[in-house]
């Protein structure tokens, strides 16, 4: 047995088996009166025993104090992975510009090629032939394709790292299967 088993069974015994402070201080009850005749004397009252010191009950020391080292906070869980942008917008935002670009360019090229332009004029005008071409549709269908091929190559790379991203997502999505006997069985998938 441990000590601290042994000083606990050690102190309980003591306290059952000693007498208390309250039972030797108890004086014993009086004989009951009866008539004695007046030769005799009466009887003295009876004295209270008293614990010889070989049974006096040793000194009790306090139970022991049992203290536990406070426990650590716990460990704050790791933050997520904030979701990062799909990419839907700079896709949809980049074929539009190219869808828009391209046919700007190209016909403003056709356009060039050597028709008159001119509003209300000759085309055999010498200045007339200077102005051919619309020069601000052609830069317009340039700016188209640069800015829609550029919008559409980062889109593309936002919407891969956001699949990369969703692929470590725990998700729960409902599903149909077929059974080895050909029966539909409706239920849920669980990814994580």
């Amino acid at each position: 047995m441990s000590p601290t088993i042994r000083r606990i069974t050690a102190l309980a015994l003591t306290l059952l088996l000693a007498p208390t402070q309250a039972h030797a201080q108890v004086p014993a009850a009086p004989p009951p009166a009866t008539q004695t005749p007046a030769t005799q004397r009466p009887a003295a009252p009876p004295q209270t025993p008293v614990p010889p010191e070989d049974h006096a009950p040793a000194p009790v020391a306090p139970p022991p104090v049992i203290t536990t080292p406070p426990t650590p906070p716990p460990r704050p869980l790791p933050e997520p992975d904030p979701e990062p942008i799909r990419g839907t917008g700079l896709l949809i935002s980049g074929g539009v510009l190219l869808t828009v670009g391209v046919p700007t360019l190209i016909i403003s090229l056709a356009g060039s090629s050597g028709a008159c332009w001119s509003v209300g004029g000759s085309c055999d005008d010498p200045d007339m032939q200077r102005d051919r071409g619309p020069v601000g549709l052609i830069a317009a269908g340039v700016v188209g394709i640069l800015g829609g091929g550029t919008l559409l190559i980062v889109g593309g790379i936002k919407r891969s790292e956001w699949r990369e991203w969703n692929a470590r997502q725990p998700t729960l999505t409902p599903a149909i299967t077929r059974s080895s006997t050909g029966t539909w069985l409706p239920g849920l998938t669980l990814r994580f």
